[in-house]
């Protein structure tokens, strides 16, 4: 990349030299910003004015579609006009885990701020260009800065006192500034447009996966087999020498109800604690999973032997409910509430190939869910569930065939993820470098 002809010391330690006819100077000389007020939880209303959140800075813009909140427009008129969001202003939120998000404001609908907000736009002087003024704000060297600044241990935020202290640097030019811009606009869109391929891929990958499981674990791996009607409408045909079963006929299903708390769990314990909020999402406990309590959690019924698979029964979506995750650890674990333990007969099931079932099983309870907001199945439900089995034998085929097939899918998604890392700190340095300077992006051809 090309760099600028002459460079100075900028006088800050984390920028070092910017361009030689580049200025240093104070973020509140340089930009008009505004926080939003205090708004009390009573003033809220079921309609009237909307009021942007920390919660709807959604970059690169502002979302309302899983959060609305509104004032009367009675009270917007007397009180809060003077917080009005303009079409163009630059969203950013200070406060809470989201705290340095930032999203412009595209719409034309009348909106306010809320607390925790502060909208960004060009001063009176016109110092900064705004769109230059966004990539400034989004830089890593003004995160930096504000972390630095940042107050409250356990809600940290910031507000105009703490933008008042940022040092910023930037071309005096806006014809600069606007080509600064310009250029990270494109480019930064090529690398989103990168990340977000790599994002499908995983998904797709997702899809693979449970079609390749729903393929062998209901019509095994012989294409040429002899078929015959399951007798059972959502499953259709399977292998002529294959025998339906129920669950229960098959496994010991165990209601879990050890009383495990999250935050009562241990680094090193004599049981491996298998408690909801640690197993909801993971398909598999192996030994990299380190929770455990001690024998005061030990009941008999409960315990988690290798080969067992742990069946979600509760969720706050539908299409969450009845994940299950696979226990392959020698060592004994112990269940925790709203799951449903299934312990194999080892007689008719391999022990993996219930697990590998457990994953059709899933959608199939959904028909069985109950519910608003949380969505469960019984017990009972888990029990009427049919399972067609090929001989054991067979059944460890499969098995080797699934472990093969989800190990390829586990290292092209492994693949993806760090290919996204990477694009996502190139992004990073990306920005870094241009809004401060390292490279001049002058002459760079943006058509």
């Amino acid at each position: 990349m090309k760099h600028y002809e002459a460079y100075k010391d900028s006088g800050i330690k984390w920028i070092g030299k910017i361009p030689k006819h580049w200025v240093v100077n104070k973020f509140g000389r340089s930009a008009f910003f505004q926080e939003g007020p205090g708004l009390r939880r009573w003033q809220f209303t079921d309609k009237g004015i909307k009021v942007i959140c920390v919660t709807n800075i959604v970059p690169p813009v502002i979302d309302f579609s899983k959060m609305i909140k509104y004032i009367s427009k009675e009270e917007y008129e007397e009180s809060y006009k003077h917080f009005k969001v303009n079409k163009g202003d630059i969203m950013l939120a200070s406060s809470g885990a989201s705290w340095g998000k930032v999203a412009e404001y595209v719409n034309d609908e009348t909106v306010i701020l809320n607390t925790s907000t502060i909208r960004l736009n060009e001063n009176d002087d016109k110092v900064l260009e705004k769109e230059f003024m966004k990539w400034l704000i989004m830089s890593p060297y003004i995160s930096e800065n504000l972390n630095i600044l940042l107050t409250g241990s356990c809600q940290p935020n910031f507000g105009p006192t703490h933008l008042n202290k940022l040092v910023c640097v930037y071309p005096k030019s806006k014809s600069e500034q606007t080509q600064i811009a310009k250029y990270l606009d494109k480019k930064t869109a090529q690398i989103d447009e990168l990340i977000a391929n790599k994002e499908q891929l995983i998904q797709l990958l997702a899809e693979e996966r449970a079609a390749i499981i729903n393929e062998a674990v209901t019509k095994g791996l012989n294409p040429d087999a002899p078929m015959k009607n399951s007798g059972i409408d959502w499953l259709g045909e399977i292998p002529e020498h294959w025998k339906n079963n129920r669950i229960d006929w098959i496994a010991k299903l165990i209601r879990g109800n050890t009383g495990l708390k999250k935050d009562e769990l241990l680094n090193e314990g004599e049981y491996v604690a298998l408690q909801y909020g640690k197993t909801y999402k993971i398909n598999e406990v192996d030994d990299t999973f380190n929770y455990y309590v001690n024998s005061e959690y030990f009941k008999e019924n409960q315990i988690v032997n290798f080969g067992d698979t742990i069946f979600i029964s509760t969720s706050e979506t539908i299409e969450d409910l009845g994940h299950s995750c696979y226990y392959n650890r020698n060592d004994l674990g112990l269940i925790g509430g709203e799951q449903i333990l299934l312990k194999p007969d080892s007689r008719f099931i391999f022990n993996k190939y219930l697990y590998y079932y457990s994953k059709k099983m899933g959608s199939i309870l959904q028909r069985y869910a109950k519910g608003l907001k949380v969505f469960r199945f019984k017990i009972d439900d888990l029990k009427q569930v049919s399972i067609p089995l090929p001989p054991i034998q067979e059944q460890v085929e499969i098995v080797k065939h699934l472990d093969s097939e989800m190990m390829r899918i586990r290292s092209l998604k492994k693949l993806y993820k760090k290919e996204i890392k990477l694009l996502k700190e190139y992004k990073t340095t990306l920005i870094s470098d241009v809004v401060t300077g390292k490279i001049d992006v002058r002459e760079e051809v943006l058509n």
